[in-house]
C-alpha cells in the first residue's frame, strides 16, 4: 500500500471527524429556567398569566431522521403553551408562555417523538411515556 495514500486518507479521517465534531458540539443544550439542568429538571415554576419566559435552547445541529432533539411540552396547553423559536442550522429556543391561571406540568421530550405543534392537547399517556422529567408550573 502506498503510505501517502494511506497518510491522506487519514488526514481526511480526521478533518471529517473534527468537521462532525465542530457542527454537533458548537455548544450544548442550555437550561434557562432557575434550578433546572440536565441533572435537576424538577424544580417547580411560577408565573403570571401573559408571562413568557425563555426555558430551553438547544445548538445547531446536523438533520438526522429519528435523531432526537430535546424540547418540552406542556400537559395542558390552555394553561402553559410552548412556543419554540426555531434558529439556524436546527437550533431552537423553547420559551414558555403562561396563557390562564391554573396549574399543569411541563415534560421535557425528545420532540421527534410528538406532534411539532404545540398547542395540540397531547394524552396524557403518550406525553408520560417520552418525558425525560418534568416540572410543575404554577400561573398565578
Amino acid at each position: 500500500m502506498n503510505p501517502t495514500f494511506v497518510s491522506c486518507g487519514a488526514v481526511r479521517r480526521l478533518l471529517l471527524v473534527m468537521l462532525c465534531g465542530a457542527l454537533s458540539a458548537c455548544g450544548g443544550i442550555a437550561y434557562h429556567l432557575p434550578e433546572h439542568s440536565a441533572e435537576r429538571m424538577s424544580v417547580p415554576q411560577t408565573m403570571r398569566p401573559g408571562e413568557q419566559r425563555l426555558a430551553l435552547s438547544t445548538p445547531a445541529r446536523l438533520p438526522a431522521p429519528g435523531g432526537f432533539e430535546m424540547g418540552l411540552a406542556s400537559e395542558d396547553p390552555d394553561v402553559v403553551t410552548v412556543v419554540v423559536r426555531e434558529g439556524g442550522m436546527g437550533a431552537t429556543e423553547s420559551s414558555l408562555l403562561a396563557r390562564a391561571s391554573g396549574r399543569t406540568r411541563v415534560h421535557y421530550v425528545n420532540r421527534f417523538a410528538l406532534p411539532r405543534d404545540s398547542s395540540l392537547r397531547i394524552p396524557l399517556d403518550t406525553l408520560q411515556a417520552v418525558s425525560l422529567g418534568s416540572f410543575a408550573v404554577t400561573v398565578k
